[in-house]
């Protein structure tokens, strides 16, 4: 198992807080050929924007903005061919 600790975000104003954020990646994906391609991409549209929602109401902007640059920079191999 993978664990990793990284700081929480400050609250911008007093009235905010900043919630503390757990993420478990546990679950099994569907059996190939369970989901049609619709319901693939909704699928995993779902987990991105988990994902995403945690990450961006728990992570300093800076810690977001450099995720954000390596998460593209790692993808540039799928453009390859545009």
């Amino acid at each position: 198992m993978v664990e990793i600790h990284v700081p929480k975000a400050d609250p911008i104003t007093n009235n905010e807080a900043v919630p503390d954020t757990i993420i478990h990646i546990n679950e099994k994906l569907p059996e190939m050929g369970a989901l049609k391609l619709d319901e693939l991409v909704d699928f995993y549209r779902d987990v991105a924007d988990k994902m995403y929602n945690a990450l961006k109401n728990s992570l300093p902007q800076a810690a977001m903005h450099y995720l954000a640059c390596r998460l593209l920079e790692n993808s540039r191999n799928l453009y390859r061919g545009i």
